[in-house]
């Protein structure tokens, strides 16, 4: 939950969608200086998705798993969890796109930025067990 709520107050739709229209007149600017068709255009939008937009929007889910683990931490739920929940991903999804392709992170790569993030987020939430905060939510 604190991952998509980190989308929110980080403003990631907006920003994607400001980062698309400026894509597009690129896109559209590039193939009219190389006097190309549809075919470039096709061309120069491919390089430009893969290129800009997903790596942007694989930056967008590491700054939600950062924040959303904060927020979790904050909330008193211990944040290990969050490393335990990238490993049982991992497992249940074996044959995913190559990281280049996709608009998330691999798993791998979550665990290792999550584990990265761990003694800043355990500080949190030891603070927010002091503070009394003990979420006992059931499975």
């Amino acid at each position: 939950i604190g991952h998509e709520i980190a989308h929110v107050t980080r403003q990631h739709s907006l920003q994607r969608m400001n980062r698309e229209m400026t894509t597009r007149a690129g896109v559209i600017g590039a193939n009219a200086v190389l006097g190309g068709g549809q075919a470039t255009g096709e061309i120069l939008s491919m390089g430009a998705q893969v290129g800009l937009s997903l790596p942007f929007s694989r930056g967008n889910e590491t700054e939600a798993d950062v924040e959303g683990l904060k927020y979790m931490a904050a909330a008193g739920f211990n944040p290990r969890a969050s490393i335990d929940l990238w490993q049982n991903m991992a497992k249940a999804n074996k044959l995913g796109p190559p990281q280049f392709l996709s608009t998330h992170p691999s798993d791998q790569n979550r665990i290792k930025d999550l584990i990265g993030q761990l003694p800043a987020a355990l500080k949190i939430y030891n603070e927010a067990q002091a503070a009394g905060r003990k979420p006992n939510c059931q499975r």
